[in-house]
């Protein structure tokens, strides 16, 4: 049961001249106590608020507790079809959200798929490919990285921008070049 914390009442008047009873200002010592307002009713005290703890040690990432945006990156299979290239990360779950970036200098594409993923393929391979030359994997704990490594002119080469989508194996990168 919360305790509960019961309201003091005000201490009584004095008028300065000792212990002892005490008599209101201006009555006389024969004269009988005017009668004083009715007392209001007195409000609840809020109870004490818990001292403020100390701040907690942020707790340590495990690999262990993944999140909902997790599972296994089952394969990366990279394709080169007429007029683009594809590349798509499987997974063996429907990921959650990803980001893309493209970086200059050297000219290479970034995709980040958020969650904790685990993966058991290359980490790098050569493409064999004039326009994507590399492709290399970063497993991180809330996320993973695949970074192609592309040809100095790519950026010149391309014929739009590249297309990132959801789709049900998981997430497909297409390139029109």
């Amino acid at each position: 049961m919360p305790a509960t914390v019961e309201p003091v009442p005000p201490p009584a008047p004095t008028n300065g001249q000792g212990k002892g009873k005490t008599k209101p200002k201006g009555q006389s010592a024969g004269q009988a106590p005017a009668s004083a307002p009715p007392a209001k009713p007195a409000e609840p005290v809020p109870a004490p608020k818990p001292a403020a703890k100390a701040p907690a040690k942020p707790a340590a990432k495990t690999d262990a507790a993944p999140t909902a945006a997790s599972g296994t990156v089952i394969r990366i299979v990279a394709e080169e079809k007429p007029g683009q290239y594809e590349l798509l990360i499987q997974t063996n779950k429907a990921p959650g959200t990803f980001a893309k970036m493209f970086l200059t200098d050297p000219p290479r594409l970034v995709l980040d798929v958020a969650g904790a993923w685990t993966y058991s393929g290359p980490l790098a391979s050569d493409t064999g490919d004039a326009f994507i030359r590399h492709i290399r994997v970063g497993r991180h704990p809330d996320k993973f990285r695949v970074v192609l490594d592309m040809s100095p002119d790519a950026p010149a080469r391309l014929r739009g921008a590249p297309t990132f989508e959801r789709v049900p194996e998981g997430v497909l990168l297409r390139i029109p070049k």
